[in-house]
């Protein structure tokens, strides 16, 4: 009976000092999955009705994710790529500001870039995707080969002006930004 009272008496003292975690332990979970249902949809493997469902489902998993662990980065990207496939710009341009405004990853900048692409914004998307490009050269395959190669030629510029010591290094963030 001493040890049955032990094993319930350390198990009630384990799940005590694990229960504050759970939260958090469940987000990162569906953190895990919510990837790997955005790439189904961005590659096509799921089409049509499903893939808006997938995309709704993942923008409301990552929203809560994200809410409890607001510094995740994934969280926020999810919620900002999600809510610009559904066509809620604002909601995807306030999430990727707050991501931004917390740390630069090349992700989020070229997914603002996206949006401020969608809102009309060409030339703080122009910003955004400059930046990345410079920051991050593996970030370009994913753009549009036009677009790519007239990036790539600012680019190639703005090294030389540098190299010149005609231009001031880093790149600018986008106008559009919110200041840190």
């Amino acid at each position: 009976m001493t040890r049955l009272l032990r094993i319930m008496i350390a198990l009630s003292f384990a799940v005590a000092m694990l229960w504050p975690e759970w939260p958090r332990w469940q987000a990162e979970h569906d953190l895990a999955g919510l990837g790997r249902q955005l790439d189904d949809v961005l590659t096509g493997r799921v089409r049509g009705d499903a893939a808006l469902a997938q995309v709704r489902s993942v923008q409301v998993n990552a929203t809560k994710a994200h809410n409890v662990s607001p510094n995740d980065p994934r969280a926020v990207l999810y919620v900002g790529v999600s809510s610009l496939l559904l066509g809620d710009t604002d909601q995807a341009r306030q999430a990727l500001e707050s991501a931004l405004i917390h740390g630069e990853r090349p992700e989020h900048l070229l997914n603002y870039g996206r949006v401020c692409s969608a809102l009309g914004d060409e030339v703080s998307a122009r910003q955004a995707f400059r930046r990345v490009l410079w920051a991050a050269p593996a970030a370009a395959s994913s753009l549009p080969a036009s677009l790519r190669a007239e990036l790539q030629r600012d680019l190639d510029e703005f090294e030389s002006e540098l190299r010149d010591g005609r231009a001031e290094a880093p790149l600018p963030l986008p106008a559009s930004l919110p200041h840190r």
